[in-house]
């Protein structure tokens, strides 16, 4: 099978070809490395991803439709969330695919924000985004 690779010594099954033994040592590295420059700007372009999503969501819900749109971007997420199990080996590979995931889940989010605007009357729609924008802010302030 090319996406797994037997270890010669149990028998074990891990995704990307990795040894259990290679397992081991990552999974109990418990060490904390500094971030290079490198990583931030790794995090500035996959940050970056969410303005294409955006205007590629804005663009193609003209064409799609709101409902087919969405579940296009939902499948097509889920799928990228699968790719990037496969363990890409590549450290620009990886960022790829986080890069395609995070443009895709903001088309969902402004999709969703475009969709329960037509489903819901305006006096339950303002009391629920209002609600749950306040609760998602105070989750990033609490959170880690």
């Amino acid at each position: 099978d090319v996406l797994h690779a037997e270890n010669k010594t149990d028998g074990t099954m891990w995704p990307c070809g990795v040894d259990s033994a290679d397992f081991q040592n990552i999974s109990t590295k418990g060490q904390c490395e500094m971030l290079t420059m490198n990583d931030y700007y790794q995090l500035l372009w996959t940050s970056a991803a969410e303005v294409p999503g955006l205007f590629l969501t804005l663009l193609l819900v003209k064409i799609m439709g709101r409902k087919p749109l969405l579940a296009l971007e939902l499948i097509a997420s889920g799928l990228s969330f699968f790719l990037l199990y496969l363990c890409p080996l590549n450290r620009y590979l990886l960022m790829m695919f986080i890069f395609v995931i995070r443009s895709l889940i903001a088309g969902v989010l402004q999709a969703v924000y475009m969709y329960t605007s037509e489903v819901y009357p305006t006096a339950v729609r303002s009391v629920a985004v209002g609600f749950c924008a306040s609760v998602g802010r105070a989750g990033a302030v609490i959170s880690p």
